[in-house]
């Protein structure tokens, strides 16, 4: 297991009940070790700090296969975007290399995301800006804010979240503005012990469905993705897991 970060800060004992994905042997009969346990394990704030820098290098199996490096860097937290002030501003790139039966393709995407910390888990996002070749633009406005309120779950149990907006592509091949309205269903299933190209990690488990059939599940480690797995539109499911990771130079 890791024990880097804030779980430094959990007891022997406790940590023994994430492994096994019984956290209810911590604390008290009202829970709320318990809780804060998962979310010290689940979430880091510090992934919002201005400068905070993550890097994770990915592997690909199942329906393709391949590998993939991710970079995130938080450029500013008094950004200002569609007239919402105070933002987190993050830049995020991502490239390499997808296979799927012979063909291969080149993955690459570059965008910035403008966000908020609500709390531990919880996150409004205010919209996004996608940078693609010759000079295409696709901006993604959220209103109201998309909140995504999964650190508030407690184990089994689900929310139901909106995400409405406005989706525009400017450039050589201009679209939109198109309105979308999206029910989002976000199961916190609970703690899994996962054995990862990048070692041993226990991790927060969320099952992820959406209206229109897209269904997804996340393995989350101190506000990162660490393992994912789509089951939707293939004949095997799409798995990303991390090889390696990096928050401002340290191993996750």
């Amino acid at each position: 297991m890791r024990h880097t970060g804030t779980l430094r800060h959990i007891s022997a004992r406790c940590w023994s009940a994430i492994a096994l994905g019984a956290l209810s042997a911590c604390g008290g009969g009202n829970g709320g070790i318990d809780q804060q346990a998962e979310k010290a394990l689940c979430f880091d704030g510090s992934v919002f700090a201005v400068g905070a820098k993550l890097n994770i290098d990915y592997v690909e199996s199942g329906f393709a296969t391949g590998a993939r490096t991710e970079t995130s860097v938080v450029l500013s937290d008094i950004a200002t975007f569609n007239g919402s002030s105070n933002l987190v501003e993050r830049r995020i790139t991502t490239s390499g290399t997808s296979v799927r039966g012979e063909t291969n393709y080149r993955v690459e995407s570059n965008f910035s995301k403008y966000e908020k910390s609500l709390g531990p888990g919880v996150t409004g996002l205010y919209g996004t800006v996608a940078n693609g070749r010759f000079g295409q633009q696709r901006t993604v406005l959220y209103n109201p804010p998309y909140e995504d309120r999964r650190g508030e779950l407690k184990r089994g149990q689900e929310g139901v979240f909106t995400s409405q907006g406005i989706d525009t592509t400017t450039g050589t091949v201009p679209a939109g503005p198109t309105s979308f309205t999206r029910q989002i269903r976000i199961k916190f299933v609970g703690v899994d012990s996962l054995s990862l190209p990048a070692g041993q990690y226990a991790a927060c488990r969320y099952d992820i469905r959406t209206d229109d059939g897209d269904f997804s599940s996340e393995w989350i480690y101190r506000g990162v993705v660490v393992r994912q797995e789509r089951t939707t539109g293939t004949p095997d499911p799409e798995i990303l897991e991390m090889k390696t990771g990096t928050l401002n130079g340290a191993l996750l």
